[in-house]
């Protein structure tokens, strides 16, 4: 499942002002949780259409801090972000 990072489109109840959520995100990129039995090759499958080292790569350099040093060690529950 593909989790979008995008401002949400709803308001506060009690206000009349949109509710703004600010990240990082360079636009067209996405954050992506991952799930039991993923691996960088499936999530650079599901968001680039295939699973090549430069997709791979993409996504594992982007994710270090997180990821740690050796990519093929993710975790279910942890954040990537999916750049465009």
């Amino acid at each position: 499942m593909r989790v979008r990072c995008k401002e949400p489109k709803g308001k506060f109840p009690e206000e009349n002002n949109q509710m703004k959520i600010h990240t990082n995100l360079k636009s067209g990129a996405a954050c992506y949780t991952v799930k039991s039995g993923d691996s960088l090759c499936k999530i650079a499958e599901a968001y680039y259409g295939v699973c090549t080292t430069g997709n791979v790569n993409k996504i594992y350099y982007s994710n270090m801090a997180t990821i740690g040093s050796n990519k093929s060690y993710i975790y279910p529950g942890q954040k990537l972000y999916i750049p465009s």
